[in-house]
């Protein structure tokens, strides 16, 4: 199955969010202040990663950056871009969840229950989902 992406525009219903969310589709925010200088934009327009690992990624308290290709420059560059997506997304996330520790750059999150029938959706619930495809209830 390919997941959808969805473009979110300023002021929509954030139950269309939460339905999108729940199908599992990419929520797109075109609009929020995240400027990539002209040098990083390169970086959105072609592939980095130097074939052998899986993704690029940065890891531990150095931020040493992983699986990627190119000149020490441009690994450079790249490793301060990632650094600055997780400075950047760590507390509208953090902000989303009910429930978390965080401590310097790391974040324990917990989610809450949410019961089936509060979704926006219920029919998009994985056990449903499942339950259909086999065809009967699922055991509990």
């Amino acid at each position: 199955m390919i997941t959808p992406i969805r473009r979110i525009v300023p002021g929509e219903a954030s139950g269309s969010r939460a339905r999108g969310l729940e199908a599992a589709a990419v929520l797109l925010f075109p609009d929020l202040p995240f400027p990539f200088s002209a040098f990083e934009r390169r970086f959105t327009e072609q592939p980095f990663a130097d074939g052998r690992a899986e993704n690029v990624s940065i890891r531990g308290a150095a931020a040493e950056l992983r699986g990627a290709a190119g000149t020490p420059e441009v690994q450079e560059s790249l490793r301060q871009l990632l650094i600055r997506v997780p400075a950047f997304t760590r507390d509208p996330l953090s902000d989303l969840v009910m429930h978390g520790a965080m401590g310097g750059r790391y974040m324990l999150e917990q989610t809450a229950y949410l019961p089936v029938a509060a979704q926006a959706d219920p029919d998009l619930n994985p056990q449903r989902i499942l339950a259909a495809k086999l065809g009967r209830a699922l055991r509990t």
